[in-house]
């Protein structure tokens, strides 16, 4: 039974999303992978962006989009530094961003259930490799 839990140990601790917390860090990491970044803006009292994390980051297959295509940034809204562009009124928000860190396609506004936000990650992936293809 031991063997068992340490062996699924590594694939547990794989699913989760690394979120980064700092703007700067992103960017550099984004630009080194040469991937865009998620920018999941939140705010402390927010109870739909605490449904967000619990229902729809929990899930593995979001898991994975993310982790393979993205760098997530996590952004508290009223706490984090980051550049005014990326200011919302609404949380939560995601932003998707070039590794240079302008937006590229449309932001996600409020709470999406998991296939529907799913969709969106696809989305925000297809419009990114045409929009590098144009870049290069």
């Amino acid at each position: 039974m031991k063997k068992i839990l340490l062996l699924s140990l590594p694939l547990l601790l794989s699913a989760r999303i690394e979120w980064l917390n700092s703007y700067t860090e992103a960017i550099k990491k984004a630009q080194t992978a040469n991937r865009p970044i998620l920018v999941f803006i939140e705010s402390e009292y927010c109870s739909w962006c605490k449904k967000m994390k619990r229902e729809v980051f929990t899930k593995t297959e979001i898991q994975r989009i993310i982790n393979g295509n993205f760098i997530p940034l996590k952004l508290d809204k009223d706490r984090s530094s980051y550049p005014k562009e990326l200011s919302v009124k609404l949380v939560p928000t995601t932003i998707f961003l070039t590794p240079e860190g302008k937006k590229f396609t449309r932001s996600v506004l409020g709470y999406w259930e998991p296939k529907s936000y799913g969709s969106f990650l696809s989305d925000a992936i297809r419009r990114y490799k045409k929009f590098s293809s144009k870049v290069q």
